[in-house]
């Protein structure tokens, strides 16, 4: 089997599981997470009919933008500095990390810049989590509602990473908890865009599709681990 081939396989049996993990609340998309990934193995996503891919980094998806920029949408998936906004706007369709008002306002000064707009999701920090980013649960009903004078970002969904865990079924509650959250703010002010729910990765997504994710975020049972380079590199 080709690399190709091992990756298409891969994503098909990935998608055919969440498919049928996620079947009581109508599917589930699969975004491939490409960090550190190249882009001939990303390109051969393309036979498979994927349309969007998630990059942590900025930078790392600027550099990728050449040989992929026409065949995919490209989601920031990572924690964004507010000085990269201006990048961003150029050519992100959608930034999945909005967690602050700074980072809202330097996004839609660049979007304006470049009379553009592009979708946002609400970062959730649903495990509390002091050294994670996100909002907290109690505050994502005002700043959901404070987001919309940003009339360049079109706030369309919410996004989590769920506290690590060794057993999947562990994050079930988490997942559980933003699903109901996602049904609450959808029917709140401001929420009525409000469509997408981006939880779960490699090891649990299984788990997050059955609790109601619209959108999962897969790297490694994708394309294989990844080997990060040493600061040498």
């Amino acid at each position: 089997m080709t690399e190709k081939e091992l990756i298409l396989s891969r994503y098909a049996s990935v998608y055919d599981r969440v498919q049928s993990a996620s079947g009581a609340w109508g599917g589930c998309d699969v975004m491939p997470v490409t960090k550190t990934i190249d882009s001939e193995r990303i390109s051969y996503l393309r036979d498979a009919g994927v349309k969007a891919i998630g990059e942590n980094r900025v930078q790392e998806a600027m550099e990728k933008l050449e040989a992929l920029g026409d065949h995919f949408d490209f989601h920031i998936i990572g924690r964004m500095q507010t000085n990269k906004a201006k990048y961003v706007a150029k050519f992100a369709s959608c930034v999945q990390s909005l967690d602050r008002l700074e980072l809202a306002q330097a996004l839609q000064k660049a979007l304006v810049k470049e009379n553009r707009q592009i979708e946002a999701y609400v970062e959730i920090n649903i495990g509390n989590d002091p050294n994670k980013a996100g909002i907290l649960k109690e505050d994502a009903f005002l700043f959901v509602k404070d987001l919309q004078v940003y009339e360049n970002l079109l706030i369309t969904g919410l996004m989590t990473v769920a506290p690590i865990v060794e057993d999947p079924e562990d994050a079930r509650g988490y997942f559980r908890q933003m699903r109901a959250l996602f049904d609450e703010i959808k029917h709140a002010p401001g929420g009525e865009k409000i469509r997408h729910l981006s939880m779960g990765m490699s090891k649990d997504c299984l788990v997050a599709a059955q609790e109601g994710a619209t959108l999962v975020r897969v790297g490694s049972a994708i394309f294989g681990p990844r080997s990060y380079p040493t600061k040498e590199e």
